[in-house]
């Protein structure tokens, strides 16, 4: 729809910044069939500019599997409506090499065709993530031999000059420093990989933004040396070749080891910033949670209420740290046991688009009060209570919550006079007013908003 592209394109120039600043000065790298390209030094920081605060719903994204199992019209017309109500502006799929190419030479992209056109007439974008292997080339394990990195190569041109006026991300693949590349992780290989996919982007779709290197991590930042070489010897290395100058995104999957709150992913973060300093990226190039999530196993948070209130708190969070978007894991539930990790992450329930898990509507509940909304200012953070301010039109709304998980009775925060619609999430909405002396308010797990009344 060209109406929802031009919409975006704004968005594309501005979050490409950083890339079209240095973009004339840059050396040409070597052909596509060249060994590793080496970056030259960029121009300083201070020239590169970052791009500009996002606004509710394009801060919030969702990994999704739409293609893992048949599709219906009818099915696919219904995830469109409930990411809609639940507030996503971005989804996150696996664009696979072999679900495109199952013969030599032939692609066939019907499948991702049906997708990209019902996301792109409701508004939705897609992180594209180009993976994986392909049992036609190098038995069945990611690309490295010259002849299966042409035609991945091959691959990715078809799919950027197919897409190439909508609204899409590309993110060069998935925690390739764990078992996504195989045989095993291979960070050198990756580099290659990836500068390959980054100079043809760049030359066939340079108004869309490139990220990367989506690793898995990085709870390992400052851990054990058995976890470390998976997420900081593997990221030095690839920061180290300067290919992430390249990119409009760093992306990493902070999941939360023993269930820990989201906001306590702000030590690796920190972290991991500390160490792109070290190796001059940068800081206008943002950090972007790319994919992370609670599950409500058995084994794991086996609340579906407290992942409701996480849910909403991992998307609040991305937009306080300046992401331009951050991601949830998963969509929908992926199987039925529940003493599965992996099953139970989603917001839908297995097989049931009618039966959705309170953290979908708590998600729902949020984009609906803040949509329109950019995040502005954190106003108040003590005692295990954390206030932040969001703003639209020189109008102001606000969230608080208790980033302990504990429930703190008679708490004064510091809110502005007036009338204010209240709504803590999953429960019914309120007016509370604020005089001159605030009044005692309670503070949760769960995020409380503070709206402007409806006229």
């Amino acid at each position: 729809m060209k109406k929802q592209h031009k919409s975006f394109l704004p968005y594309l120039l501005a979050i490409c910044l950083c890339f079209l600043a240095w973009q004339e000065a840059a050396a040409e790298t070597n052909s596509l069939s060249t060994p590793p390209v080496s970056f030259p030094t960029r121009p300083a920081i201070a020239a590169l500019t970052p791009p500009p605060a996002c606004k509710i719903p394009d801060c919030f994204g969702v990994d999704v599997h739409f293609l893992d199992e048949d599709l219906s019209d009818q099915a696919l017309a219904e995830h469109v409506r409930m990411l809609k109500q639940a507030g996503f502006g971005w989804i996150r799929l696996d664009l696979r090499w072999a679900t495109v190419e199952k013969e030599n030479g032939v692609f066939d992209f019907s499948a991702y065709d049906r997708v990209v056109a019902a996301m792109d007439q409701a508004g939705i974008g897609i992180i594209f993530i180009l993976g994986y292997s392909n049992p036609l080339y190098d038995n069945n394990q990611s690309p490295a031999s010259p002849p299966a990195l042409a035609a991945f190569v091959t691959f990715t041109r078809m799919a950027a000059t197919r897409y190439t006026d909508k609204k899409i991300i590309w993110e060069l693949y998935n925690e390739p420093n764990y078992g996504f590349w195989t045989p095993q992780p291979d960070s050198a290989a990756y580099i290659h990989f990836a500068a390959l996919l980054t100079q043809l982007l760049r030359q066939v779709a340079p108004q869309q933004p490139i990220i990367g290197p989506a690793l898995s991590g990085p709870v390992s930042v400052g851990g054990s040396e058995v976890e470390k070489p998976l997420f900081k010897d593997f990221f030095a290395e690839v920061l180290a070749s300067g290919l992430p100058k390249q990119w409009n995104g760093i992306t990493i999957h902070p999941y939360r080891t023993d269930n820990k709150p989201p906001e306590t992913a702000a030590a690796d973060f920190g972290a991991v910033r500390a160490l792109m300093r070290e190796y001059a990226i940068p800081d206008t190039i943002p950090v972007i949670a790319g994919e992370w999530g609670y599950e409500t196993s058995s084994l794991g948070l086996s609340d579906e209420s407290l992942q409701a209130a996480y849910a909403v708190r991992t998307l609040l969070w991305g937009m306080m740290e300046h992401m331009p978007y951050s991601v949830w894991y998963n969509w929908q539930e992926r199987g039925p046991r529940q003493d599965d990790h992996e099953d139970k992450y989603g917001l839908l329930r297995y097989h049931a688009f009618y039966n959705p898990k309170p953290a979908f509507y708590a998600l729902s509940q949020m984009s609906t009060s803040l949509q329109g909304y950019a995040f502005d200012q954190v106003l108040y953070q003590q005692d295990g209570i954390i206030l932040l301010s969001f703003i639209k039109n020189k109008q102001h709304a606000y969230a608080f919550w208790s980033l302990d998980d504990a429930r703190h009775e008679g708490v004064v925060l510091p809110l502005p006079q007036g009338r204010w619609q209240c709504l803590r999430l999953l429960n019914e909405s309120t007016v509370l007013t604020v005089g001159p002396l605030p009044p005692p308010v309670t503070s949760t797990r769960m995020p409380t908003l503070l709206t402007p009344p409806s006229p």
